[in-house]
C-alpha cells in the first residue's frame, strides 16, 4: 500500500472533505484486516454518487461545469485503494440526522463526529 494516501490534508475541510476522508479511512481499515468486500453507509449523496455515477464518466476529473473536482485527490485515492487490492465497495444511503434513534442515526452520528475529528486533525 502507498504511504502518500495516508498524508492527506487537501482543500476546505467541510462535510464532504470529512466523509470522504471517513470512506477512504474505512477502505485503508478494510484492507489492513482483510477485508475485501465492504459496505459504505453515508447520508451525504455527494459521496455515494461521486463513485457510483460520477467516477466513471469523470474525463480529466473535471465536474459538467468544466471546473475541477472538489476533493479529487481524496477520491481518487480512495478508487484507487478499493482496485489495487480488488475490493468490492457497496454505497448504501442511510437518512441522516434523522430524530428517531435507530441503528443507521446512531452510526451515522459516530461516523459524522470520527470523521470530523480525524480530518481535522489530519489523520489519515
Amino acid at each position: 500500500m502507498s504511504h502518500e494516501i495516508l498524508k492527506y490534508r487537501l482543500g476546505s475541510q467541510n462535510n464532504q472533505y470529512f466523509k470522504i476522508t471517513a470512506a477512504l479511512v474505512a477502505v485503508r481499515t478494510a484492507v489492513q484486516k482483510r477485508i475485501w468486500e465492504l459496505t459504505i453507509c453515508t447520508d451525504l449523496d455527494y459521496v455515494r454518487q461521486n463513485f457510483e455515477s460520477h467516477l466513471p464518466i469523470w474525463k480529466n476529473m473535471l465536474n459538467s461545469r468544466g471546473k475541477p473536482v472538489q476533493h479529487k485527490d481524496l477520491i481518487l485515492a480512495l478508487d484507487q485503494l478499493a482496485k489495487d487490492n480488488d475490493m468490492t465497495i457497496y454505497w448504501k444511503k442511510v437518512k441522516g440526522h434523522a430524530k428517531v434513534s435507530s441503528p443507521d442515526k446512531q452510526g451515522n452520528d459516530l461516523a459524522d463526529l470520527l470523521a470530523m475529528k480525524g480530518a481535522l486533525r489530519g489523520e489519515l
